[in-house]
C-alpha cells in the first residue's frame, strides 16, 4: 500500500527569551539531492498564547532557507508556543502553503545582564 506522508519535520527549539534566533535549513528531495527553490517563497511564524503571531523572516540562497526571529520578537516569547516554516505554492495562491518544519519553542526568561 502506498502512503503519502505530508507531516512536517518536527523541530522543538529551546532558547532564552530575548535572544535572536537564526535557523539555517538546507532543503533536499527524497533522494537527498538539493531542491530547486527558484521562485519559491517561504514564511515562518510563532503563535503566542494570546493569539498574537510573530513573523519569522525567511530568505533563500540556493537550496538553503535561513529563518530569523528578531531579538525584539524573541523577548515576547512565553514558556512554550507553536512555530512553523512553510513554502507557499506559487502555482495556486488560493491553496496557501505547505508546512515543512514545525514544533514548539520553549523559551526561558532572559537573565538581565549588568
Amino acid at each position: 500500500m502506498a502512503v503519502l506522508d505530508r507531516r512536517p519535520q518536527r523541530l522543538d527549539i529551546h532558547m532564552m527569551a530575548g535572544d535572536p534566533l537564526r535557523l539555517v535549513c538546507p532543503i533536499t528531495d527524497s533522494a537527498g539531492d538539493p531542491s530547486d527553490l527558484t521562485g519559491k517563497t517561504f514564511r515562518g511564524g510563532v503563535k503566542l498564547r494570546d493569539g498574537t503571531e510573530l513573523t519569522i523572516a525567511c530568505t533563500v540562497d540556493g537550496n538553503t532557507v535561513t529563518a530569523k526571529l528578531s531579538r525584539e520578537d524573541s523577548a515576547k516569547l512565553g514558556r512554550s508556543q507553536p512555530w512553523g516554516l512553510e513554502v507557499l505554492e506559487d502555482s495556486d495562491p488560493e491553496y496557501g502553503g505547505v508546512t515543512l518544519v514545525a514544533g514548539t519553542i520553549y523559551a526561558t526568561e532572559d537573565v538581565p545582564s549588568g
